[in-house]
């Protein structure tokens, strides 16, 4: 179970979050909550933070950021193609991140597309890449830092960061 240590502040200002939750739902466990809260009695209040996330450390969003940046950068090279032989719209979809392990990093580019941001930046599936991805976007990242992080990609930048999409002991 997840431990939060409130102030005082903090108690009161949620017990009063709860009497008006209580009074507007008419549902006594909010009140009963509220009066937990007031008391002091940390073993039954503290169930109520039990259903929070971590929070997402600066560095993992930092990295979603770049990734949903570096396949918008993707998307927009191949959009502009007037010739888009030899190239698959596959290759600049967002393959998501992995459900099992990478969740947390689903989760947030989720909510960073709903809140509008990235939005356009298309996706292979449910941003479930159905297989670890963080090697896979961090060697894409290396190689379009490499290129100089260029705003807009040319086909040498397009070249090496699909290049790099291969594992390098499949190489």
């Amino acid at each position: 179970m997840r431990t939060v240590e409130l102030t005082d502040l903090d108690r009161l200002i949620l017990a009063n979050q709860y009497e008006i939750l209580g009074a507007l739902k008419k549902d006594k466990s909010y009140e009963e909550l509220a009066e937990s809260l007031r008391n002091g009695h940390k073993w039954i209040y503290d169930g109520i933070f039990s259903g929070l996330a971590d929070v997402l450390p600066e560095a993992q969003a930092n990295f979603v950021l770049d990734v949903l940046g570096l396949f918008e950068k993707l998307q927009d090279f191949y959009n502009a193609l007037p010739d888009k032989s030899g190239i698959e719209s596959h290759e600049v979809l967002f393959p998501g991140f992995d459900g099992n392990g990478e969740g947390t990093l689903i989760s947030f580019a989720a909510a960073i597309r709903k809140k509008g941001h990235y939005e356009h930046v298309a996706a292979a599936r449910n941003l479930n890449a159905h297989m670890p991805t963080i090697d896979l976007y961090v060697r894409m990242l290396d190689a379009w830092r490499n290129a100089g992080a260029p705003l807009r990609l040319d086909t040498s930048d397009y070249d090496a960061i699909q290049a790099s999409r291969v594992h390098p002991s499949d190489r």
